[in-house]
């Protein structure tokens, strides 16, 4: 690979021009092979939300990212990236109920509750079960918590933790975007989990890979390396979709024959000179959290509750907290606890205070839950991170935005395919054969989808080879 920081001044023009330089992009970079393409990444290092960085000794993500794909595919790539040097984990996640820790999820580990709450959970769910509306389809992430789990188990957490984590109200969210991510008991196991017979993890995430040094950022090695002609420090102004062309900031303008996008589309979208001002207010109905990370380093090991958890207390802002050193003992310095904070900000609850005192908020209520003790408070070594893109929001209104925006895109030359507008992906499911196209979409915030590093990698494939099949087909000679 050639170093992306030498390479400067842009070629004239290119077969395929990769907007953006994180996991998606990568993908379709590193699964062209031999076809020709330019990748423009805005910041000066490749990886995007992958990234991972050294600070106060520790090697902190963007986040707590793990990988628990099943497929064999990544598995090896990533497996391969790091000389499988990597952390197999039987993952422990906790919740944070009032004083109380209690496993995730809480639904299947009632007995851990403290009474009368414990009895209520119970009958509230069981009750939910057996009505009549259980089996029906619900238009919002309200209702369809409140059909599987009573008004009192969704009150007291589901409702709660949906406004810290998503930062709006669920009767805002739509359904199609969970997949399996909410477990819902049967009433045995209910009934298990009540008088603490369950003893298997209900959770979607039950094992993850982790590399042992590098951080996640170490699973993208191969991909890294293996793509070139990456340009780093370039940032696209403007998309000219009639003329085919990007410019940059730095004045620079490049013709291409195929766009990959995979920046974030509201960003995309107001990039594009053919934006109309009715595709503008189509795209502000699009929204995604942003996220304030707290990185804390204190100088004793105490107690920990699990690899990650999840904080239900309203009156505090830490919403998750992950502990790097569980997932790698080699990427926190011994002897120390490192901490990672989660504060969930968006257009609904924007920031409204310097991120410094939310952090000064935050370790008090590290000292709170026990994870800090109060005399290693002021020796702790804190930074902070702020992340503008976290987790997409789909509401009840996101898939006609999206019916909109790849209709409008369509007119350019983007091809329609078959659950465009799903917030999940379908990898069992082999796509409808489609137009190739000559604008594609990729990544969690270009495609607008919730992908994972694994979708990002697969779907980086599926794209290049439909780009390189339809190359071959073009070049192939005409026979009279």
């Amino acid at each position: 690979m050639i170093d992306p920081s030498r390479l400067d001044t842009l070629p004239e023009s290119t077969n395929t021009l990769i907007l953006g330089g994180g996991i998606a992009a990568l993908s379709v970079a590193f699964h062209l092979e031999d076809s020709e393409y330019c990748l423009l990444e805005k910041k000066g290092k490749l990886g995007g939300h992958a990234c991972s960085h050294l600070e106060n000794g520790v090697v902190w993500d963007e986040g707590p990212h793990v990988s628990f794909t099943e497929n064999e595919y990544v598995r090896q790539m990533f497996a391969s990236a790091v000389d499988n040097q990597l952390n197999e984990i039987e993952v422990q996640i906790r919740n944070r109920v009032g004083d109380q820790w209690v496993d995730h999820p809480i639904q299947s580990n009632l007995y851990q509750l403290s009474e009368p709450l414990r009895t209520q959970c119970f009958e509230s769910i069981r009750n939910a079960l057996s009505s009549e509306t259980v089996d029906k389809e619900q238009i919002n992430y309200s209702d369809w918590i409140n059909a599987r789990f009573g008004a009192c188990f969704s009150t007291e957490f589901l409702e709660k933790y949906t406004k810290k984590f998503w930062t709006v109200s669920p009767a805002l969210m739509s359904t199609d975007w969970m997949g399996h991510r909410i477990s819902t008991p049967n009433v045995e196991d209910l009934t298990d989990g009540f008088l603490g017979k369950s003893s298997n993890s209900k959770h979607y995430i039950r094992k993850v890979r982790y590399p042992i040094d590098g951080g996640f950022e170490s699973f993208l090695n191969d991909l890294i390396e293996g793509c070139s002609n990456c340009y780093v420090n370039q940032e696209v102004v403007e998309v000219d979709l009639a003329k085919k062309t990007a410019t940059t900031a730095s004045g620079q303008t490049i013709r291409w024959e195929k766009l990959v996008n995979t920046l974030p589309l509201p960003v995309f979208i107001n990039l594009c000179k053919q934006t109309t001002s009715a595709i503008r207010e189509v795209v502000n109905v699009l929204c995604c959290t942003q996220v304030a990370l707290v990185n804390a380093v204190a100088p004793s090991v105490s107690a920990n509750p699990g690899h990650w958890v999840y904080v239900y207390d309203e009156s505090m802002l830490s919403t998750r907290i992950s502990f790097p050193g569980k997932l790698s003992e080699s990427i926190v310095p011994r002897n120390y606890n490192a901490m990672q904070v989660e504060v969930y900000y968006s257009k609904f609850r924007p920031l409204t205070e310097p991120i410094a005192e939310v952090a000064k908020k935050v370790m008090s209520e590290l000292v709170d839950l026990g994870l800090i003790n109060a005399s290693d408070q002021n020796q702790c070594l804190v930074s902070t991170q702020w992340i503008p893109w976290a987790n997409i929001l789909f509401t009840v209104n996101t898939r006609a935005a999206l019916e909109t925006l790849w209709t409008f895109l369509s007119q350019w030359g983007l091809a329609r395919e078959d659950g465009d507008t799903d917030p999940v992906p379908r990898w069992d499911i082999a796509p409808r054969a489609v137009d190739p196209g000559t604008i594609f979409m990729t990544g969690r915030y270009g495609y607008w989808k919730y992908y994972w590093t694994d979708d990002c990698v697969l779907r980086g494939k599926v794209l290049a080879e439909r780009i390189v099949c339809h190359e071959r087909v073009l070049s192939r000679p005409v026979t009279l």
